[in-house]
């Protein structure tokens, strides 16, 4: 008899279309993740679009011009609503972008600073880079010298150390829960 790790049952998953159940997926996958970022996006003919990215790993205003904005325009929405062919033929000014059903190669991806971009009706996920830009330059630790590994060194803005750290751990174990302690600071 054969076991099964839940890694191995993990990779076997495939996306369906129904995009409710791919949300769940992801979700189920990123469970008690507060940075990541879902964006539904709904237009005419009943197509919803849904947008999945790590806040601070990409860059949101590349994402706003380059990828919702051209899904909102009318041209496009009527092209993608009736033609089966992948999303990228829309996102041409994206450099990187790749189409994946399995759920295991879109959540590396995510982790990775991609946005996934789910569609009604559709199984394949798209996945688009667009690197985030970090708002202050992370500057080796002067208070802790280390001869060996990496030299870089936390911040003041806590979203960019989260950044940092899971640009090192690219694993959906990370978690990140935001707690407000205190009543004045």
């Amino acid at each position: 008899m054969k076991t099964i790790s839940l890694e191995e049952e993990e990779n076997n998953h495939v996306f369906s279309t129904d995009m409710d159940h791919n949300e769940k997926l992801i979700k189920e996958a990123f469970q008690d993740c507060f940075d990541l970022v879902y964006r539904k996006i709904e237009v005419k003919h009943n197509t919803k679009w849904l947008i999945v990215y790590i806040d601070n790993l990409i860059d949101t205003n590349m994402l706003e011009e380059q990828v919702i904005k051209p899904l909102l325009t009318s041209a496009t929405r009527d092209r993608v609503s009736t033609n089966s062919g992948d999303l990228k033929d829309v996102l041409v000014s994206i450099g990187a972008t790749t189409s994946s059903d399995k759920v295991s190669d879109v959540i590396q991806n995510v982790l990775e600073g991609h946005a996934a971009i789910l569609m009604t009706g559709r199984s394949n996920v798209m996945t688009v880079s667009i690197p985030g830009t970090s708002k202050r330059s992370i500057d080796e630790a002067s208070s802790e010298p280390v001869i060996r590994g990496p030299r870089d060194g936390f911040i003041e803005q806590i979203s960019t150390n989260i950044s940092l750290i899971r640009s090192r751990l690219k694993t959906s174990k990370l978690k990140v829960a935001y707690v407000t302690l205190g009543e004045h600071t």
